[in-house]
């Protein structure tokens, strides 16, 4: 579900502020850092312009697997519209902050029982001074293994 109106996106953002976020004064860092950006975050999210609310559609029964759960299928599609958006220069986020109200939320969007939202995913360009740097992935010898934990892949 794509959500550009800005009134719904604010009601939306009212309820993501609402959900339970731990004090990043009693957090040690970097986690302080992290939790501080995203209260920071969480208090502009109704001005970024386009929400992407990826969504699960089902009959009611358990997951086969609750260990996975719903969503877990539906996040490589999410992880490709993060890469597009990267690919055009928008910025963006995963988060799910805004499950913890789904029912609120779903009612604003005219969701039915039979279909969760997977995620949110807040989309624009992104303000002066905070786009985008390097990427920093660790090498794949140090996190692929090859037939048993800790034995280096090596290519």
């Amino acid at each position: 579900m794509v959500v550009k109106d800005a009134e719904i996106r604010r009601k939306i953002a009212d309820y993501y502020r609402m959900a339970p976020a731990p004090n990043p004064d009693e957090l040690p860092q970097p986690r302080r850092r992290i939790y501080r950006e995203a209260n920071e975050f969480a208090q502009r999210l109704h001005e970024v312009p386009v929400f992407i609310i990826p969504c699960i559609v089902h009959d009611g029964s358990v997951p086969s697997n609750p260990a996975f759960g719903r969503g877990s299928f539906i996040f490589p599609a999410v992880q490709n519209i993060l890469l597009a958006a990267r690919g055009l220069g928008l910025g963006s986020i995963l988060t799910g902050r805004h499950t913890m109200f789904d029912k609120e939320v779903k009612e604003i969007l005219g969701i039915p029982d039979n279909v969760d939202t997977a995620a949110l995913l807040p989309i624009g360009y992104v303000a002066d001074g905070h786009g985008y740097g390097p990427t920093r992935r660790r090498a794949l010898e140090e996190v692929v293994f090859t037939d048993r934990w800790g034995n280096n892949w090596g290519g």
